[in-house]
């Protein structure tokens, strides 16, 4: 049986439990920074959102414009159906 190493937990947390000594990083030649691939990741991510928007900006428009118009009218039947209420009510 491995001897625990050290266990990290609050009152109110999970218990993780950490058995043995730290792992080396496996993998051959890269090296560091896990932080330079993250930044990376979201580079993509941001370029492929804007070739998005770019590529597809008619389409986008116009859901929004349906969009626009379904809470146009439905703000519209809202105050019809509040004003027909409030006459009946006098």
């Amino acid at each position: 049986m491995k001897k625990i190493r050290h266990i990290h937990a609050e009152p109110w947390e999970h218990i993780a439990v950490h058995r043995g000594p730290r792992r080396k990083s496996s993998g051959g030649g890269g090296g560091g920074g896990g932080s330079s691939e993250g930044v990376l990741g979201a580079v993509i991510v941001v370029l492929f959102v804007l070739w998005l928007i770019v590529e597809f900006w008619e389409v986008i428009v116009t859901i929004l414009a349906i969009l626009v118009g379904i809470g146009v009218l439905s703000a519209g039947l809202r105050a019809y159906g509040n004003s027909r209420k409030a006459s009946q009510r006098r």
